[in-house]
């Protein structure tokens, strides 16, 4: 049997016990990526509809309350769209439309006073998964669920990469993975998540999650497998 490797919290789960995926608890970083969901399709719609950056599309949605005024200065004196300087020297789009916008601030303030709702710069990180998973559902639904599987590697040193990249104080354990049944793994290269960055367009991030779920390779290849089923964990060195 081909041996694979993840790293565990051990507080949640321990070697020799027998988990099925489907009973796990989520980890904290899926389940705010979940609870933020609503927030972040205000922002998703807005960065669709506009063909701006990720980037300007969050800073768009953080800091309305600071360029409020302008775009009520721009709504009375009967202008129709709004400078993206406002919230994004950066962004090569200069501007976008007034109701673009005032569809964006609405939204998000009406959501926040109905159900408490905000986003801070520290959640921009929960964004990614997300975006992984609109596609998945819309586009390739007969693919598994990153929010219901075990991310899992088939090499040590890679594991250890990713250890050093996510968890460099060495809070959790890397592990080794029995599974149930091999037949219920898929494997596709995280490297096209790799690419993404803050500056990306819509259609530019879509691409990518497309190639990931089809399972191309990008030019830095990070092949990582998704499992879902009855597992058991080990030592690194067990046989």
């Amino acid at each position: 049997m081909k041996p694979f490797y993840r790293l565990v919290n051990p507080v949640f789960e321990q070697k020799g016990i027998e988990y099925d995926t489907m009973e796990i608890p989520l980890s904290p970083r899926k389940q705010r990526s979940i609870n933020l969901f609503q927030l972040f399709k205000i922002a998703i719609v807005f960065w669709q509809r506009t063909g701006v950056q990720l980037s300007t599309a969050i800073d768009a949605m953080l800091r309305f309350r600071d360029y409020l005024e302008e775009v009520q200065s721009i709504e009375r004196s009967g202008g129709e769209s709004v400078p993206t300087s406002l919230f994004n020297h950066h962004e090569p789009i200069q501007a976008v439309t007034l109701q673009d916008i005032k569809t964006l601030m609405f939204a998000y303030y009406d959501l926040y006073n109905k159900e408490g709702l905000s986003l801070y710069f520290d959640d921009l990180p929960y964004i990614w998964e997300l975006l992984w998973e609109i596609v998945r559902k819309d586009f390739f639904s007969n693919k598994t669920c990153r929010f219901q599987c075990l991310f899992l590697y088939d090499n040590l040193d890679q594991t250890k990469s990713f250890q050093a990249k996510i968890d460099p104080y060495h809070q959790n354990t890397i592990v080794k993975v029995w599974l149930e049944n091999e037949d219920s793994i898929e494997r596709y290269d995280a490297g096209w998540l790799d690419m993404i960055s803050v500056n990306c367009t819509f259609n530019e991030y879509f691409d990518y999650c497309r190639y990931y779920w089809e399972g191309k390779e990008s030019k830095c290849p990070n092949w990582e497998y998704l499992y879902v089923g009855k597992y058991k964990l080990g030592n690194i060195g067990d046989k």
